[in-house]
């Protein structure tokens, strides 16, 4: 019995858990795509990314070009490319060097937050339900046909962390459950509805920023969905203030944006927010307390 030839394409540390489930199942993994190196820290030093590190540790040969544009079309020879979080758009010509074609592991339940930043973007909505899509790929973005799906439940005081560690076990387990065999995968594929579509646009640090003028639950929605990268921010005497733990308290009769009391609680419009667990720059996290203490003159302070 011969097993099929995957390449996988992926890039972050969801995409590294559905390598390591296809890893496990009776496939051959000929290659691994990535993103190339990026620079990070103050030294601005190039690190590769968790699904380079790990794969070139398991003795897998890993492939990082800056664009897929530059590969020989024949590279891409194989039954199907399994693409999770990779970071570009595959070109028709690799997705059509594919016996079965790509097949995505999406952080959503399409067409719900189609994009980039699906994870932020349902926490930033409030979404109590999300899941992962396995999907067919065309050349639009997310918008291929869906082959399974696996819901996952958002509770009260999920992180961006916490659900991208559930979404990487729901995929894996969609990837163990519905991937194989490939040749079955066409009797499987239902349109995606363009109703209900909506894009989740990348998220830059300066989208991170706390609005005082906003209210309690969108403040703490906006905390939770950024936690822990880029970090929720505001500033304070021109210093980023990172804010990671939030917790929605009795209204006050303030304008918003005054610092009210030792225990580092803000107004906001209908409320006020207790920060709970705050980063100022070049230090560690720290409660909102300490951070005030020995800062008692900023109580009463406007942001």
């Amino acid at each position: 019995m011969s097993y099929p030839n995957i390449i996988f394409m992926g890039s972050s540390s969801f995409s590294l858990e559905i390598l390591k489930e296809l890893q496990m199942m009776p496939v051959i993994l000929s290659a691994v795509y990535t993103q190339p190196e990026k620079p990070a820290g103050r030294g601005q030093q190039l690190f590769k990314n968790p699904v380079h590190l790990w794969a070139e540790a398991q003795g897998l040969s890993v492939y990082a070009p800056v664009s897929l544009r530059i590969i020989e079309q024949s590279a891409f020879c194989c039954d199907a490319l399994v693409v999770a979080a990779y970071g570009q758009l595959l070109p028709s010509c690799v997705l059509e060097a594919s016996r079965y074609g790509g097949i995505n592991i999406h952080a959503s339940l399409l067409p719900r937050w189609r994009g980039a930043a699906p994870i932020q973007w349902a926490l930033l909505a409030g979404d109590t339900q999300t899941g992962v899509t396995l999907m067919q790929m065309d050349q639009g973005l997310d918008t291929g046909a869906i082959l399974a799906t696996q819901s996952v439940a958002i509770e009260p005081e999920t992180t961006a962390g916490k659900l991208l560690e559930e979404l990487a076990t729901a995929g894996r387990q969609v990837v163990r459950e519905h991937l194989l065999p490939l040749a079955d995968l066409a009797s499987k594929a239902r349109p995606q509805p363009e109703n209900g579509a909506i894009y989740a646009h990348k998220i830059t640090s300066q989208a991170a920023r706390i609005g005082w003028e906003w209210g309690p639950v969108e403040i703490s929605r906006h905390v939770r969905a950024f936690n822990p990268t880029p970090g929720a921010w505001f500033l304070l005497k021109g210093q980023r203030i990172k804010v990671f733990k939030v917790a929605i308290m009795p209204p006050v009769e303030q304008a918003p944006g005054v610092i009210l009391d030792m225990w580092l609680t803000i107004s906001c419009a209908g409320g006020a927010v207790r920060l709970l667990e705050v980063q100022p720059e070049g230090k560690k996290r720290m409660s909102g307390e300490d951070f005030l203490r020995g800062r008692p003159h900023l109580i009463g302070k406007s942001l």
